[in-house]
Formats: structure tokens, C-alpha cells, sequence
């Protein structure tokens, strides 16, 4: 099944509109999400996928989810590398997760307008739309070339900001797929899919034929999970050239461990 989707873009009505401008936006989304995903989510979990508040990308040959709550920096991590030729994502935001593979739910990009500027290269690939994000971002089209609708994971991280250099630190399966629970339960959207599907299921039944938490500790068997330790206010320049360094290594060093 396909998963990933491209949501209408909302024209702006003539006029001033600034003080309804959040309210109409924010209706927009929560829309979006009712009348388009959250269907598209319900058919897919009958056929074994379930919700995962995380992101996800290739990066030369590595295949990476980055777990999250809103405000760690996902989104701002994929808009630093965007530009960059050997990278594309699947989604930065909502991730549809099966036995062995992530799927995205298409969304606009939302990230803080300024990066355009202190990006190279990034003003030429995103487009704004007519919709206002809180917490001072904006939404942005990204080019269907930099998109992937499908990933099969090589390493899950989870970021933490910390006061040490940024680096790489293994944890269990089992701490991973705790934090990914307590995302999940952070999560707005991933939240009020629970009651949609709580409706669905109370006036439809439901065929669901695999459980979230068996269907995650087999997507995270035998993946290296590691979390990222991001030193507090450090320019995004310096992390992504740290997490070069520790994904090259870490990986060079689990696929070493592997072959044994």
C-alpha cells in the first residue's frame, strides 16, 4: 500500500486577515488530518502498520529513523541536509512502521523560515505555502525527487541534548521502544488517531491482525539503536559533521560485529 500523500494547499482569502490567519491554518490541519490521514492510517494498521511520532532519511548509504518529540530538531535536521545530493527522506514528522520498514505521511516541511538564508542551497528547493505553523515556522513543499516512499532501517537514533559533544551512545531495543512509546503518547496527531480509531473499531469492528508493540520489537530486532547526544546550542553545522563521524563509525563498527 502506498502511504505517502500530497495534501491540498489552502488559497489565502483576500483581505487582512492576520488575527484568524493561526486559528484558519490550525483548522486546516486538523482537518487534514481527520478527513484525509487519519483514514489512510486506519486502513494501514489493518494491514499491519502502525504510527510512529519519528523521522526518517537516507543519507549516502545509511538508512536512518530519528525518534523524537516536537522541538528536538528532526525537522531542522532534515532542512540543513536537504541540499545535500546524497540525501532524501521518507518524512520528518509521522512514520507508518511495519515488521521490517517505515513508509512517510506527506506532510509540508515546517521549519524556521530564517534557514532559507543560512542554508545553501535550500531556498532553491523549498516552496512556501499560504499556511501559518506555530512557534514561529513556516511550511514549505519539498521536491518529490527528495522524496522516498519507503525506508528499511539501518540504525534508530533518539536525540538528547546534553552539555557534553555531540556523539553516538548504544542503548537496548528495549529503551528504544520505550521512548518511542512516550513520543508516541506526546504526540497530538499520533494521540487523537487513538480515538479515531477507538470510533472506527466501535462501529465497524476491526480485522487488525498485529499488535504495535510486537509488530516494533520486530522492526527493532536486531537494529543498533544509539542515542544522540546533542551539546546544547551548538551551531547545526558542527552536530551534522559530528553525526557524519559517528554514524560512519558506528555503523562500520555493527556491521564488523555482525560478520563475526
Amino acid at each position: 500500500m502506498r502511504a505517502t500523500l500530497h495534501p491540498p494547499i489552502p488559497r489565502q482569502p483576500s483581505g487582512d486577515w492576520s488575527g484568524a490567519k493561526g486559528e484558519r491554518s490550525q483548522f486546516y490541519f486538523e482537518l487534514l488530518y481527520y478527513l484525509v490521514y487519519y483514514p489512510i492510517f486506519w486502513v494501514a494498521r489493518l494491514r499491519g502498520r502502525h504510527l510512529m511520532h519519528a523521522g526518517a532519511f537516507r543519507w549516502g548509504s545509511r538508512a536512518v529513523v530519528l525518534v523524537g518529540a516536537q522541538g528536538m530538531g528532526k525537522s531542522t535536521l532534515v532542512a540543513n541536509l536537504l541540499p545535500r545530493d546524497d540525501f532524501s527522506f521518507v518524512s520528518d514528522n509521522i512514520l507508518l512502521f511495519g515488521n521490517e520498514s517505515v513508509r512517510g505521511c506527506e506532510e509540508p516541511l515546517r521549519v524556521d523560515p530564517s534557514l532559507l538564508g543560512g542554508v545553501v542551497g535550500l531556498s532553491e528547493l523549498l516552496s512556501r505555502q499560504n499556511v501559518r505553523v506555530p512557534h514561529g515556522r513556516a511550511a514549505f513543499s519539498v521536491p518529490v525527487e527528495k522524496r522516498l516512499d519507503e525506508l528499511v532501517p539501518d540504525i534508530f537514533l533518539v536525540p538528547k541534548i546534553s552539555s557534553d559533544p555531540t556523539a553516538l551512545h548504544r542503548i537496548t531495543s528495549e529503551e528504544m521502544s520505550r521512548r518511542i512509546a512516550s513520543f508516541n503518547a506526546l504526540a497530538e496527531e499520533v494521540r487523537n488517531f487513538g480515538t479515531f480509531a477507538a470510533v472506527m473499531e466501535e462501529g465497524l469492528g476491526s480485522d487488525e491482525t498485529s499488535d504495535p508493540s510486537s509488530t516494533l520489537v520486530t522492526l527493532l530486532r536486531n537494529k543498533p539503536c544509539y542515542e544522540l547526544n546533542v551539546r546544547y546550542r551548538e551551531p547545526t553545522s558542527l552536530t551534522i559533521e559530528a553525526l557524519d563521524r559517528e554514524l560512519t563509525s558506528v555503523l562500520t563498527t555493527e556491521a564488523g560485529n555482525g560478520a563475526r
